[in-house]
C-alpha cells in the first residue's frame, strides 16, 4: 500500500470521527435518553403485569417472579441513568428563536404602528391637536407684528 491509497482512508476515518463528535450534541443525548426511558418504562410495566399475573396463579412460580423482578430492577436502573444523562445535558441546551419568529414579530410591530397611525388619523385627534396649535400660536404671531 502506498501513501496515496492511505489518504482516502484517513479522510474517511476523520469524517467518521467528526460525525461522531458532532452527533453527540446535548439535544441528541436528551432525545436518545427520552426514547430509551419510554421503551424501558413500557417493558417494566409489562414485567410488573407478568409478576401480578403470576401471583394470581394457584401455585405461583417463584423463579418467574424473581427473574421478572430482577430484570425490572435492571430496567429501572437504566431509567435512572438515562434521567441522569438528561439532567447532565440540560445546561448545554439553549433556546433558539427560529429566524421566522423574529421576522413575524417585526412585521407585527410595523403593522401595529401603521394601524395606530390610521386610527389616530381617522379619529380626528390630529385635527384637534392642529387647532390647539393654531389657537395658541396665533396670538404670538399677531403680537410680533
Amino acid at each position: 500500500m502506498t501513501w496515496a491509497e492511505d489518504i482516502p482512508r484517513a479522510g474517511g476515518v476523520l469524517c467518521l470521527l467528526m460525525l461522531c463528535v458532532m452527533g453527540c450534541s446535548d439535544s441528541r443525548v436528551i432525545a436518545t435518553s427520552s426514547t430509551g426511558i419510554s421503551s424501558l418504562a413500557h417493558s417494566s410495566r409489562d414485567r410488573f403485569g407478568a409478576i401480578e399475573e403470576e401471583t394470581h396463579q394457584p401455585l405461583p412460580d417463584i423463579i418467574v417472579i424473581r427473574e421478572q423482578a430482577r430484570i425490572g430492577a435492571g430496567e429501572q436502573s437504566e431509567i435512572i441513568a438515562s434521567v441522569a444523562a438528561i439532567v447532565a445535558a440540560l445546561p448545554g441546551v439553549e433556546d433558539q428563536t427560529p429566524w421566522w419568529a423574529t421576522t413575524i414579530a417585526w412585521a407585527m410591530l410595523g403593522i401595529s404602528v401603521v394601524a395606530i397611525a390610521v386610527v389616530v388619523a381617522q379619529s380626528g385627534v390630529m385635527h384637534v391637536i392642529g387647532s390647539w396649535i393654531r389657537r395658541f400660536a396665533a396670538p404670538k404671531q399677531q403680537s410680533r407684528r
